[in-house]
């Protein structure tokens, strides 16, 4: 069976009411699990979109029109990632290892600091990336 989200706001009582719908639907002759997390929105599938449609091909053609060297987008975003989002240490069993970041995981907010810290240092450079069309984005609904 598919997943089902629901998000509970301050002062609304509709969402409250179709999970408690939801879950007393549920078949009673199966273990069900139900887990409960503060809500935290991830990154936009907009701003996802903006960043490799219009961030990292300028870049591409920029490189390409000044130094004739190609690069995927892939590795222009890879090379980005290292520069602007730090690896963690992690130790298991007294062995550590370097994780690598990844930028599903980053918020709306965070996402946009990461797309920042991009648009600057090319601007240094005397890239200028285009801006996105909207950068505010409609609240989530449930």
């Amino acid at each position: 069976m598919k997943q089902q989200r629901f998000v509970l706001r301050p002062g609304e009582t509709a969402p409250l009411a179709n999970l408690l719908t939801w879950i007393a639907s549920r078949d009673p002759e199966k273990t069900w699990s139900v887990e409960v997390a503060e809500f935290k929105r991830n990154r936009k599938k907009a701003q996802n979109a903006y960043l490799w449609a219009a961030v990292y091909p300028t870049i591409q053609q920029a490189i390409r029109d000044s130094r004739g060297e190609f690069y995927s987008t892939e590795e222009i975003h890879e090379w980005f990632r290292d520069k602007f989002l730090p690896n963690r240490v992690v130790t298991i069993k007294g062995e550590s290892k370097a994780i690598r970041p990844s930028t599903t995981s980053l918020s709306p907010g965070e996402f946009w600091d990461y797309v920042d810290q991009i648009i600057c240092f090319c601007a240094e450079s005397g890239i200028v990336i285009p801006e996105p069309e909207r950068r505010d984005e409609p609240a989530e609904t449930a």
